[in-house]
């Protein structure tokens, strides 16, 4: 973020979320380095100030090193967010097929795709809210239902009785 802003290239930052056990130093850097364009950093006082945070966002950006799920990037892409994420992980099922050219490999990769997201068009944000969708509780919460009601009446895990669709 910071060489991009050496660049020129217009943006802010939101950074959202508690910094965890192991914080790298560099994240507490751009709390000076990029003071001027920080909106946010840390943790969100509620969930409603974090549905705000993501509702102001355009772009939703992931840099982990360990993800079993991007629960933040599934919230993000429901806000209406731009993923713009590692190319593993559970990202690429995540994010629809035809944009997979948001996904990167490598650091270059990730610079690429954010200066081309923040200096150009963006795309349809409706993809990847339909992308989200698909795990909201009102979808999710039926499949759920049936699988505990399946185990409740002794059905084997693994049987066809609990193959969620």
């Amino acid at each position: 973020m910071r060489r991009l802003a050496e660049e020129g290239v217009p943006f802010q930052l939101i950074i959202a979320g508690e910094p965890g056990e192991n914080p790298s130093p560099a994240m507490w850097r751009i709390r000076e380095t990029l003071a001027d364009r920080l909106l946010h950093f840390g943790f969100a006082a509620s969930r409603e100030e974090y549905a705000r945070l993501l509702r102001m966002a355009d772009i939703a950006v992931s840099t982990t090193r360990h993800e079993f799920f991007g629960i933040g990037m599934v919230e993000a892409m429901a806000a209406g967010c731009i993923p713009c994420a590692p190319r593993r992980y559970a990202y690429p099922e995540l994010v629809p097929a035809e944009h997979h050219d948001l996904l990167w490999e490598d650091e270059a990769g990730l610079m690429a795709r954010l200066r081309a997201l923040l200096t150009g068009p963006l795309p349809p944000r409706e993809p990847f809210r339909a992308a989200a969708r698909r795990f909201g509780w009102e979808r999710v919460g039926p499949m759920w239902q049936e699988a505990l009601e399946a185990l409740a009446a002794g059905a084997v895990p693994g049987s066809a009785a609990l193959r969620l669709r």
